[in-house]
């Protein structure tokens, strides 16, 4: 089965894909960050790892479960995330360099997100823990996060 929308987000804004980890706290911190981006700041947000896995690990999936994600800290899938949209060492590689003035003037402009690739691509992981420092800070450096 498939989730439908409730209603169309009003603005042209790329997907979000929130990871939901593999314990309870990050999960539903992931719903939270879905239900508030979805439903308030209407931008469009899937929860999972992988295309596949959003309609069951979404906070509006049909099944109502604990889905987790069979990774905790898919760092690899935060840089996909940023290369598939094609920013690259913090600046736009890929794509329509006016795209801001474009969505300001109200033109139709597509930005591809995770959702137009089958592997591990996420945009946010909620909760990270202390003891990922030795991973994480260099990423912060490196422009992935």
């Amino acid at each position: 089965s498939t989730l439908q929308k409730c209603e169309e987000h009003k603005f042209q804004y790329p997907e979000i894909r929130v990871h939901q980890s593999n314990w309870e706290s990050s999960l539903i911190l992931s719903w939270i960050y879905q239900i508030i981006l979805s439903e308030l700041v209407q931008v469009p947000t899937t929860v999972g790892l992988k295309s596949k896995d959003t309609y069951k690990s979404s906070f509006y999936s049909e099944t109502n479960e604990f889905q987790y994600s069979p990774e905790e800290y898919p760092y690899d899938a935060l840089d996909r995330a940023n290369r598939v949209a094609g920013y690259i060492n913090g600046d736009w590689q890929n794509g329509d360099e006016d795209y801001e003035q474009k969505l300001l003037d109200g033109e139709v402009v597509e930005r591809p997100d995770c959702s137009s690739t089958d592997k591990a691509c996420v945009d946010v992981l909620p909760e990270v823990w202390f003891g990922q420092a030795k991973e994480f800070v260099p990423l912060i450096g490196s422009d992935i996060i």
